[in-house]
Parts: C-alpha cells; sequence; structure tokens
C-alpha cells in the first residue's frame, strides 16, 4: 500500500509537471514575440453567460453545468444536473455553446477556461461565460492557454478589485488584452499542445489503474 501510495504521489507530480511545460512553452514562444494587441471582445462574435434563473432539475435529460464542472482544465461530467429541452431551449436564446468554444469560470475558481470538445447538448449556468472567438484568427489550444497565463489572470483580479463577492463580469472579459500571433505560431503551440496531452492521458490512466 505505502508503495502503491508513492506512485500516485509520483504521478500526480507528473501531471503537474506536463501542464507546466505546456505553460513555460506558451511563455516562450509569444510572451517575448512582438505580437498584435487586441480587447479579447474585437476578436470575438459573442461573449455572454448561462442562464440567471435556477432552472428545475430533473432526473434525466439535457446535461446543465456550472463552474465547479470545470476540473484541472477540462470539463468533468461525473456530476452534473439535467433540466428539461424546454429550458434547454430558453437557455439556447441566450447563450448557445458548439465544440471548440470556451468555456470561463466566472465564479469560484475565477478565470479557469476549458475548450468545449463534445457535441452533446449542455445548458449552462451563469457562473460560466462562453466565449465565441473569430476562429480564423485564433485557435482553441492557444486562447485557453492563453486566458490561463499570469497576465492575462491579472487583468482577470483588477477587474474584480474591491468587489465584496468575487464575481468575473462579462465587460471585464471583453475589455482583456490578449495577442494575436499569425495562426501558423499557434498551429505549432496547438500541436505540442496535443502531444503533451497524450502524455497527460496515458499519466492518467495509470493514476486511475493505481
Amino acid at each position: 500500500i505505502s508503495k502503491v501510495n508513492g506512485c500516485i504521489s509520483l504521478r500526480k507530480q507528473q501531471l503537474a509537471k506536463l501542464d507546466e511545460l505546456i505553460k513555460s512553452r506558451f511563455i516562450e514562444l509569444f510572451e517575448s514575440g512582438n505580437y498584435p494587441v487586441c480587447r479579447l471582445g474585437d476578436v470575438c462574435s459573442k461573449i455572454t453567460d448561462g442562464t440567471h434563473k435556477t432552472p428545475n432539475y430533473l432526473d434525466a435529460g439535457v446535461t446543465f453545468i456550472s463552474a465547479k464542472n470545470i476540473v484541472n482544465g477540462e470539463l468533468d461530467f461525473s456530476d452534473v444536473k439535467y433540466i428539461s429541452d424546454q429550458e434547454y431551449a430558453e437557455i439556447q436564446k441566450r447563450c448557445q455553446t458548439e465544440m471548440g468554444d470556451i468555456l470561463l469560470s466566472k465564479s469560484g475558481s475565477l478565470g479557469a477556461p476549458v475548450i468545449v470538445k463534445t457535441t452533446e447538448r449542455i445548458g449552462l449556468f451563469e457562473s460560466l461565460a462562453v466565449i465565441k472567438y473569430d476562429r480564423s484568427k485564433l485557435l482553441p489550444a492557444f486562447l485557453c492557454e492563453q486566458l490561463k497565463s499570469d497576465r492575462i489572470q491579472r487583468q482577470f483580479k483588477v477587474g474584480t478589485k474591491g468587489v465584496a463577492i468575487k464575481h468575473l463580469h462579462l465587460g471585464v472579459i471583453a475589455d482583456t488584452d490578449i495577442v494575436v500571433p499569425p495562426i501558423e505560431d499557434q498551429n505549432a503551440f496547438a500541436a505540442f499542445v496535443e502531444q503533451t496531452d497524450k502524455s497527460k492521458l496515458a499519466v492518467q490512466q495509470s493514476l486511475e489503474k493505481l
């Protein structure tokens, strides 16, 4: 049991190191370059959030998630709620979610981004913002990692300063300054992230076995 616990600890360290590797690569490629800077809102068709009304939850139906479902940079569907088709349709009028969109937590762990990697219908609570960016100018892996960067996180924190209940407002998200490198530079970074994610998956599977 002691040996297994030691292996579990090692696997968790490996996952953390792989996350650090992606972060370091991003800094190396983009933080020192002379790339154009613009407001996030200027390269998005829409930045909105989920329903501000608590739905009537069901035992089965359309998946409904909130900020708590962003876990370790991924959407965690192990603990979700369900809503009716009718309530989902109402949410869709305000907030449509598609494969490749970026979701961003507005409360709880402020500013945690995640890429939508499912075609499943998803209803969002207001603690999540959906970022619909210009896909000809930004790649999801690049934008998601940039939103995790210390520079962006500082902007988010400044935007919530002095607020009693910490809540990231849509205006603050839209006003965030981001860099927009050429798409080929973003492609090179996305390929690196994809390879690193394969390593993370192997380590994660080993961790679950242990």
